[in-house]
């Protein structure tokens, strides 16, 4: 009797119980609202307190990537070459220092490299091969009519690359690193041409600005100043009445300045 009076109050609206879901939980459900939502609030003030502290260097004005691309340029210097005769033989004197003559030409060539972004800097690996005409030779006159004659077929180097965007679309930067050259060295100490070919290694640096002309397309202007070190070869000379040998020696040095274009490849 007693259930069936519970049931009847229940139907007729006269239970004090919680019968509805907003009736028995409006008040807590709210609270979990407000507590919720300030719960987000708090986590994104620290999520955005957090990105000022620490920038985004990913950032990216889409310089980063692999690229590839052509150059062109001229190419001059001065090659220092000096002589030793072995033994020293006083009539053919003097000998040693020969002296020192100019080389130029022009050179073209490709390059590729990748670039790295870190917020308004860029740091990347460059290789590069050019051919070249350049070429110098030199009359040294003296008692034995000495001569000398050097000529550049092509230079390659690798270089770190590192600069500052100066805007999103302007990068000014230095360069440096190894370069390998293969110079053609010949002397002749009196009658007889003695020649030799070898692929030296040296260093370079110098620097440049490059321009994005579109979003995947770049122009640049750069300077590279190559020291390739000196070479001792040595000659022999059977044609004249004294037969004599000894050794020269050639120190090659190079500036350059060329334009090239680049296009990014990702």
């Amino acid at each position: 009797m007693k259930i069936a009076a519970a049931l009847r109050a229940t139907r007729n609206g006269s239970s004090r119980g919680c019968v509805t879901f907003s009736a028995c939980c409006g008040k807590n459900w709210s609270k979990r609202q407000l507590m919720f939502t300030a719960s987000v609030v708090a986590l994104l003030a620290a999520s955005n307190a957090e990105a000022q502290e620490f920038p985004n260097f990913a950032a990216s004005s889409g310089w980063q990537g692999m690229y590839a691309g052509l150059h062109g340029g001229y190419g001059w210097g001065d090659t220092d070459s000096s002589c030793l005769f072995v033994p020293d033989i006083p009539v053919f004197e003097p000998c040693d220092p020969l002296g020192s003559y100019s080389t130029d030409g022009v050179i073209a060539g490709a390059q590729i490299g990748y670039n790295w972004e870190l917020a308004g800097f860029l740091v990347g690996l460059e290789s590069d091969i050019s051919f070249s005409d350049i070429e110098g030779d030199a009359f040294f006159g003296g008692k034995v009519g000495e001569s000398a004659e050097s000529s550049l077929d092509w230079m390659a180097t690798l270089r770190v690359r590192a600069g500052a965007l100066v805007t999103d679309n302007v990068l000014i930067y230095g360069t440096g690193g190894v370069a390998w050259g293969d110079w053609e060295d010949g002397f002749v100490p009196a009658t007889t041409r003695n020649s030799w070919s070898n692929v030296e290694t040296g260093w370079t640096a110098g620097g440049g600005i490059e321009t994005k002309v579109t979003e995947w397309v770049s122009i640049k202007a750069e300077y590279l100043y190559v020291d390739f070190g000196d070479k001792t070869h040595t000659w022999a000379d059977p044609d004249v009445a004294s037969p004599s040998s000894g050794t020269v020696t050639f120190d090659h040095q190079l500036h350059t300045v060329r334009v090239g274009l680049n296009v990014k490849l990702n």
